[in-house]
C-alpha cells in the first residue's frame, strides 16, 4: 500500500517578533484555528497557513505538484498532513485544500498581510506533536522523499539540509493517523488539552522523568504519537498530586487501559493488518468478528481502533478466530506472542481490570498499581516488554532486555 504524500515547511520564529502574545507563529496560527473552530461557525472552520516566497530569485513554485499529492490522498481516503517545524517544535495540521490565492482573509494572521504568499494550506485542525529538540529531531528524521512531485531524494530531513525549496512534498515513515481519534470522538484535536501548549515545563519535565526512570528513551520513542500524548496528559494529573479530586483515580484506570490498548494496536493488531493474508474482519465499531458478516471490513482495509476488550478475548481464546490460527501466524514473534497470551492475560485476570473500571471511585492503591505495572513503576512493566518484544530485532542489546 502506497503511503500518502505530507507537504513539509519550516517557519523562523523570530520572525513573529512584533506579536509578543504567543511563543512563535505557530501557536499564534494555532490558538487563531481554536477560536475559530470553538466559534462553530461553518465560515470559520479552518484558518490558511501561507508559505512566504522567500526570494525574487527562488525557483517557481509547482502549484499543481501539491494540487496533485493532495488529490492523490483524497482519493485513496487519507488525511493530507501538514509539518510545521521551527526545528524545536513539531506540528502536524490537517490540509483541506491548497490555494494560489484567498479571498476570506480574515482567516489568516495579520503576519502574512502585504506579503508575498506563493501557497495557501487550508487547515482545519491541528495539533503539537512535540515541543523538545530531541523529540522533534526524531520525528524530522522520519520524514524523507522519494516520490514524483521532487526533483531530488532526501533519506530524513535534517536541520542541516541545505539548498532545499520548501515547502517539500515528502512521506513519513511512522505513517501516523494523527486526526483518526479526532473522528472518533467527534471533535477536532485543536479543542482537546495538550498539555505541550497549555503547560510546556511541565509537560517537559514528567517527559523527562517517564524516559529517565521507567522508559528508556529508545522504547519511548516507539510509542505512537497518540500513546505518548495520553501518556504525558495522565501522567500531568498525577504530577499534580490533586488527592482531592473524586475522579483522578478513575481516570488513571481509565487513561491506561486506553494506553495498553493503543499499544496493542500499535503491535499485535498493526501486525495482523500488515503481515497475516487471512481474512479477519472488523464490524464498524471496530470490534473482530469471529466470521465474516454484513457491513464487515477487512482488518487490512481499516484503520480503526480495537478495543481493548476485543484484542483480550482473542488473545485469551485465540482459536476463537476461525480465519487463521494465531500460533502459526506469530511465529516470528513467538516471544511477544507469549507475552501476550500469558503475562498480559495473568495481569488482567489478577487485578479484574474490567472490573475496576466499573467503579465510580476505586481505590487509590488499586489504580496506582494497575498504573505502575503497565508504565514499569519498580517493575519491568507491560509497555517496556511488549515494545521490547515485538522489536526485538532492534533490542538485541542486554541493557534492553534486563529493562524488558
Amino acid at each position: 500500500m502506497q503511503q500518502p504524500f505530507s507537504f513539509y515547511v519550516v517557519f523562523n520564529p523570530l520572525l513573529n517578533g512584533e506579536n509578543q502574545s504567543y511563543k512563535t507563529q505557530a501557536h499564534e496560527f494555532f490558538h487563531k484555528l481554536r477560536d475559530n473552530l470553538n466559534a462553530g461557525d461553518p465560515a470559520k472552520s479552518h484558518f490558511y497557513w501561507g508559505k512566504l516566497k522567500m526570494s525574487k530569485h527562488e525557483s517557481p513554485l509547482e502549484y499543481e505538484r501539491f494540487k496533485k499529492a493532495l488529490e492523490f490522498n483524497q482519493q485513496r481516503g487519507y488525511h493530507t498532513h501538514l509539518f510545521i517545524s521551527d526545528f524545536h517544535h513539531f506540528w502536524v495540521a490537517k490540509v483541506e485544500s491548497v490555494h494560489q490565492e484567498v479571498y476570506d482573509k480574515e482567516n489568516t494572521l495579520p503576519f502574512y498581510d502585504g506579503k508575498d504568499v506563493e501557497i495557501w494550506f487550508k487547515v482545519t485542525d491541528m495539533d503539537l506533536v512535540s515541543s523538545e529538540y530531541v523529540e522533534t529531531g526524531y520525528y524530522l528524521e522520519q520524514l524523507f522523499a522519494r516520490n514524483e512531485f521532487i526533483n531530488q531524494e532526501i533519506d530524513s530531513i535534517n536541520p542541516y539540509l541545505s539548498g532545499l525549496r520548501y515547502p517539500l512534498i515528502v512521506q513519513d515513515r511512522l505513517n501516523e493517523h494523527y486526526f483518526m481519534h479526532s473522528l472518533e470522538s467527534q471533535k477536532p484535536r485543536a479543542l482537546s488539552m495538550n498539555p505541550l501548549i497549555e503547560s510546556p515545563k511541565e509537560s517537559g519535565k514528567v517527559a523527562n522523568n517517564v524516559q529517565t526512570y521507567v522508559l528508556p528513551p529508545a522504547i519511548y520513542g516507539k510509542l505512537s504519537e497518540w500513546v505518548k500524548k495520553k501518556l504525558i496528559a495522565i501522567e500531568m494529573e498525577i504530577y499534580k498530586n490533586d488527592n482531592s479530586r473524586e475522579d483522578l483515580n478513575r481516570n488513571i484506570v481509565q487513561s491506561y487501559g486506553e494506553i495498553l490498548e493503543g499499544v496493542l494496536n500499535d503491535t499485535f493488531i498493526k501486525y495482523l493488518r500488515e503481515e497475516v493474508v487471512a481474512e479477519i474482519y472488523l464490524d464498524e465499531k471496530g470490534s473482530i468478528l469471529r466470521e465474516m458478516a454484513p457491513g464487515a471490513k477487512l482488518i487490512r482495509n481499516t484503520d480503526v481502533v480495537v478495543p481493548l476488550a476485543d484484542i483480550l478475548n482473542v488473545l485469551n481464546n485465540p482459536a476463537w478466530l476461525k480465519s487463521c490460527n494465531l500460533d502459526f501466524v506469530f511465529q516470528g514473534k513467538a516471544s511477544f506472542f507469549k507475552f501476550c497470551r500469558t503475562e498480559l492475560m495473568e495481569l488482567m485476570a489478577e487485578k479484574d481490570y474490567f472490573k475496576l473500571c466499573e467503579q465510580q471511585s476505586p481505590e487509590q492503591k488499586e489504580a496506582m498499581m494497575m498504573r505502575n505495572i503497565i508504565l514499569g513503576v519498580g517493575c519491568k512493566g507491560v509497555i517496556n516488554s511488549m515494545i521490547c518484544l515485538f522489536h526485538d530485532d532492534e533490542f538485541m542489546d542486554s541493557y534492553f532486555r534486563k529493562v524488558a
